[in-house]
């Protein structure tokens, strides 16, 4: 009898563990859910259906916050004890996670079309997961990492991508719909499209270990492609975009929280630099990065206070998130360096 006991105790933890892993999965549908709720809010022009797409949204995060606790739960039971995110798929889980977070922070003041864009760039980041080669399982973790300054520095990290992410968009927006320069909107495409391009070959480059030529090739290519898509739907997507008004108070709140927490993650990764390498500062390519992502910043609030033009604004959050592309995905992926663990 406690032989069968056993086996029916073992089998409900096998179920817990597997519908935790699916859990991912369910968030990834919500999402795509999210998606549509949201084109067709923004066809119709309803109310309730933009609420109900909120909504969505949230449920999905909750799910992906479930799903990410869960795997810091489980590292202790296997006896490791460690916040997941230590490899590429759970910093990829958390980044997006992140971005949920700080969209709903301010959910009710996100412009519908950004919450779109938003949702769409979860979505993909999520089911690239699931076909992607990077490993999913919990692991010890290597020396360097062991410490107590680890989640404090990444989550304050993740959070401060998240955020300047939100400002990239609110940039490209406010490029798109203002007519203080000519050639705005050809602007805010190209950057668009260039960053878009720029991620999307970071990623192909970890699943396919392209070479420098190719590198170059595909990013040529997908920029274009993005930038076509975008370009022929200008007239429709500068009726849908927000005022200008409302996208420079979401592009400057959204920098407003980035600011502060990549403050805390660079101070908090120099102590732990110094508990890991014996020094506070070796200027390790990320290490630069952030600290040039972080100057970028500090320069838009300045410029910001002289109340400088809100073209000049979008420009800055767009050079800002380009630091961040290369910084998050590029040193991990291509420089070497003593942050290359990150990759794996």
């Amino acid at each position: 009898m406690f032989g069968d006991f056993l086996d029916i105790y073992f089998q409900k933890i096998i179920y817990k563990i597997n519908f935790m892993d699916r859990l991912l999965s369910i968030s990834t549908f919500i999402y795509l859910l999210t998606v549509w709720m949201f084109v067709i809010s923004l066809a119709t022009k309803r109310r309730y259906i933009d609420s109900i797409s909120r909504v969505l949204f949230i449920i999905a995060g909750a799910a992906e916050l479930i799903y990410f606790i869960w795997r810091w739960t489980e590292s202790y039971r296997l006896g490791f004890g460690h916040i997941p995110l230590t490899n590429a798929f759970e910093s990829f889980v958390f980044f997006t996670l992140s971005i949920a977070f700080v969209t709903c922070i301010f959910i009710k003041k996100v412009p519908s079309l950004v919450m779109l864009i938003i949702s769409l760039v979860i979505l993909g980041v999520l089911s690239y997961l699931s076909i992607s080669p990077f490993n999913k399982e919990i692991e010890p973790l290597i020396p360097a990492l062991r410490s107590n300054w680890l989640t404090v520095h990444a989550l304050t990290s993740f959070l401060s991508y998240a955020a300047f992410f939100l400002a990239f968009i609110g940039g490209v927006m406010l490029l798109m719909k203002s007519n203080e320069k000519r050639g705005s909107f050809f602007i805010g495409n190209l950057s668009f499209s260039i960053c878009v391009g720029l991620m999307l070959d970071f990623l192909l480059m970890k699943v396919w270990h392209i070479k420098s030529l190719v590198f170059i090739i595909l990013f040529f290519v997908f920029s274009v492609i993005v930038f076509l898509l975008v370009f022929l739907n200008r007239h429709k997507l500068q009726s849908l975009i927000p005022q200008e008004e409302v996208l420079k108070n979401f592009t400057l709140t959204s920098v407003y929280i980035g600011v502060p927490f990549l403050s805390i993650g660079i101070v908090t990764g120099s102590v732990w630099a110094k508990y890991a390498w014996g020094a506070y500062w070796s200027w390790d390519p990320k290490e630069t990065w952030s600290l040039i992502t972080w100057f970028v910043y500090v320069a838009f609030l300045h410029l910001e206070i002289r109340k400088k033009s809100n073209y000049t604004l979008a420009v800055m959050s767009i050079a800002g998130f380009i630091a961040v592309i290369i910084t998050y995905i590029g040193v991990n992926f291509i420089l070497p360096g003593l942050h290359s663990y990150g990759s794996a």
